[in-house]
């Protein structure tokens, strides 16, 4: 299923109720997140630099991304990544992606926890997460966005990613499907959050 809307630097996507940070200062500061240096893959650390491929299967149509930024959510216990075929140097923060250029792709990257009861686990380098886990559970949620078009559909959704390293950068093995797209490759995305 395809969903169209308008793109614009409006709120996109939230965080379950479980993992958001309080109001107050949090807030000021995560809106206050700037990211200057054109969200290029973080150098220094082998094998860990934005290389993913996404593929549409009805149309077979396959974009490379290279570019790449992130943010943690509730100390680690979240994360959202943004992979881009282009370059952004704007504010990115959890309720504004970056804005997509009319030709532009970007993938809306999560590892999350839907309907979490208690404390939910901070992640970790070495972690495993699933697309297809059950709610309560971390999960890889993937979407694929365009300046006018919103590829949210996750039914059918497999494999996942396995984090490699997180710290100042975020760096993760992904091999993730449904029925709509896939996103294979290399992510190495600086923690701007």
């Amino acid at each position: 299923m395809t969903r169209t809307a308008p793109h614009s630097a409006t709120p996109r996507r939230s965080v379950p109720h479980s993992v958001r940070r309080p109001a107050g200062a949090a807030c000021t500061a995560l809106a206050a997140t700037l990211l200057a240096a054109g969200c290029a893959s973080p150098a220094g650390s082998p094998g860990c630099e934005t290389e993913l491929l996404l593929t549409h299967h009805d149309s077979g149509e396959q974009v490379h991304l290279t570019h790449a930024a992130a943010i943690g959510v509730q100390d680690g216990a979240a994360y959202t990544a943004w992979a881009a075929d282009f370059a952004f140097d704007e504010e990115v923060t959890t309720w504004f992606d970056p804005e997509i250029p009319p030709e532009g792709n970007l993938a809306w990257i999560s590892w999350t926890v839907f309907n979490a009861e208690g404390e939910v686990p901070i992640l970790e380098a070495g972690d495993q997460i699933p697309a297809d886990a059950t709610h309560g559970e971390h999960v890889l949620v993937v979407v694929h966005q365009t300046a006018d078009e919103d590829f949210g559909q996750s039914q059918g959704a497999e494999g996942g990613a396995t984090l490699t390293d997180l710290g100042e950068q975020l760096c993760a093995e992904i091999d993730y499907s449904d029925d709509q797209k896939s996103l294979v490759g290399t992510l190495g995305a600086t923690v701007v959050w």
